[in-house]
């Protein structure tokens, strides 16, 4: 009945799709059921081809991603790298104008002085 051919189903899915497909052919044949040998020609039919087909494009969209992040961060790399060396001549033109202003004012105060 109903209940035989289901165990039959499950009991196949259970051990790989190659002896399902056998499986269900098999009891199909030996049940006389047309939903049995139907099921064993979708079965053989590569059931996870949507599957695959799903993952695969998901692998494209992540590798696509990860390129334009290593683009973004080959970007950002380099405008941090020039942020910096800004930053650090100008660090370096500030400790010098100090130092000269430094300078001027010992000038001015000595002339203060004469």
């Amino acid at each position: 009945g109903t209940r035989s051919m289901m165990a039959v189903a499950v009991r196949a899915a259970q051990w790989g799709q190659d002896e399902a497909v056998t499986t269900l052919k098999s009891e199909g044949i030996r049940l006389k059921s047309e939903m049995l040998s139907s099921l064993a020609a979708k079965v053989a039919a590569d059931p996870f081809a949507k599957v695959k087909n799903l993952i695969q494009q998901l692998i494209e969209r992540l590798l696509d991603e990860s390129k334009q992040e290593a683009t973004k961060k080959g970007f950002c790399d380099t405008e941090i790298g020039k942020a910096t060396t800004t930053r650090d001549f100008k660090f370096e033109d500030t400790k010098k104008l100090a130092a000269e202003l430094s300078m001027l004012e010992v000038k001015r105060d000595e002339l203060d002085n004469t």
